[in-house]
């Protein structure tokens, strides 16, 4: 069913967004870190320590930022793997109804040939 392809697709995309928002989540990290031990590490020029500081404060940002967008992301997820599951339920559905459509419509198409045979039968008979 097409609708289980879209999901699954949507879910494939989320999926890969997840994974590159945490792999640039993890860059901010070690970028911060980086700046937190250059900032911790004693300069004498009170500038460089404060616009360090202030590219520290901005990258803990981005990573809460980032952190935001990730949960969203891992809940679109999680609520179109359950979509997913209820329109495949629905198509199991469908199919089992089909099935026992195509098979009554199976016995209705024996019963017409039952009974063309048998009018045949007796407009044979007449004709004798």
């Amino acid at each position: 069913c097409s609708p289980s392809t879209v999901a699954n697709e949507t879910v494939t995309r989320l999926q890969q967004k997840v994974e590159g928002l945490q792999a640039e989540l993890n860059e901010v990290k070690q970028k911060t870190s980086g700046l937190s031990a250059e900032a911790g590490a004693g300069k004498t020029a009170t500038a460089r320590n404060q616009q360090l500081e202030r590219e520290v404060q901005l990258l803990h940002q981005k990573v809460h930022d980032h952190h935001a967008r990730l949960t969203t992301a891992e809940t679109k997820v999680s609520d179109l793997t359950r979509e997913l599951t209820s329109k495949e339920a629905e198509c199991n559905e469908f199919r089992r109804r089909t099935t026992m459509a195509e098979t009554e419509l199976k016995g209705c198409q024996m019963e017409l040939t039952r009974l063309r045979n048998q009018a045949d039968s007796k407009i044979d008979g007449l004709e004798a």
